[in-house]
């Protein structure tokens, strides 16, 4: 496992960059401000993008999003 992580860490360079789901005051998610956000910063040359669960309210989230 530790062989794995360190060639893991050899293969991601530069930033990584934390996406943040936007949402609307009602609860649903709002889809153009996250694309506007991603199609923004892969613009800009960014190509590593995490998600986590406490970050982007993944965990709130249900099917009715």
């Amino acid at each position: 496992m530790e062989k794995k992580i360190k060639n893991f860490k050899n293969i991601i360079k530069g930033p990584v960059f934390s996406l943040i789901t936007p949402f609307y005051s009602n609860g649903k998610i709002n889809y153009k401000s996250y694309f506007n956000y991603l199609d923004f910063y892969y613009s800009q040359g960014v190509r590593i993008f995490y998600l986590m669960l406490y970050n982007s309210r993944l965990g709130l989230m249900n099917e009715n999003n």
